[in-house]
């Protein structure tokens, strides 16, 4: 009998997430993605998910997830770099 509520109140809960996510959807304005800021986070997230594979040696996943993000965040950044120059963080960049 508790799984039966338990199961119910699950449905509920992801049934609620779902529909404020569809209401945020439809509320906030479009905005323009930076793939400059992508391209930096690839930067950083591939070397240290290369340190973290070293550092942890037996246990490989443990960086794998940083350092597919950072290939993943490269690649678009790269992808789209043409788009670069109407990126804020590509306007405030440290060095011009």
């Amino acid at each position: 009998m508790i799984e039966i509520i338990l199961v119910t109140v699950a449905l509920a809960v992801i049934a609620f997430g779902i529909g404020v996510v569809v209401y945020y959807k439809k509320s906030v304005k479009k905005h323009q993605t930076d793939y400059y800021a992508l391209f930096m986070m690839g930067i950083i997230f591939t070397p240290a998910g290369i340190a973290i594979m070293i550092a942890a040696r037996n246990i490989f996943p443990a960086g794998s997830p940083l350092f597919g993000l950072g290939i993943v965040y490269l690649i678009a950044g790269l992808a789209h770099r043409k788009e670069w120059k109407d990126s804020p963080s590509y306007k405030r960049r440290l060095f011009k």
